[in-house]
């Protein structure tokens, strides 16, 4: 994984965590709050070297899982309208759905914030095209949400 220490912040970290824990759900099958726990319990794991040294805003990353798992198929829907039903491999669509899902939670203030946050966490994966088309769709439904 790449590693670009200039963005990182404990709401960064969060993110990244939630998208983390959120595809060790959709591959293992776990309850959404062991998940939660067992990812607070061990950190942020970002490459080979082991944990990161910054903690996660604990409160923001669980507001994103329970939230999502709560919300997850009013989420899904809204991603497969955004992005007309193209496959997602399930680290991208974690990426989508943690984004999404806060999105609707902090429609008013913090959606720039949230929308460059979540580029950076697809630039930790992926290249620019990637990055553009997550872009492309959060800023999009980040634009029916402020309306």
């Amino acid at each position: 994984m790449k590693n670009n220490k200039n963005k990182i912040n404990k709401d960064f970290v969060s993110r990244l965590m939630a998208v983390q824990a959120f595809y060790h759900i959709i591959h293992n099958k776990k309850p959404v709050k062991i998940v939660v726990d067992e990812f607070l319990d061990r950190g942020l794991e970002i490459d080979d070297h082991g944990a990161y040294d910054i903690k996660p805003n604990g409160g923001l990353f669980k507001k994103i899982l329970f939230n999502l798992d709560e919300r997850l198929p009013e989420i899904e829907e809204i991603l497969k309208s955004h992005t007309k039903d193209k496959p997602l491999e399930s680290l991208l669509k974690s990426i989508f759905l943690c984004g999404i899902c806060e999105i609707l939670l902090h429609s008013k203030t913090d959606v720039p914030v949230i929308v460059n946050d979540y580029l950076n966490v697809t630039h930790e994966f992926y290249d620019q095209g990637q990055v553009n088309f997550v872009n492309g769709v959060l800023d999009s439904i980040a634009d029916l949400v402020r309306d």
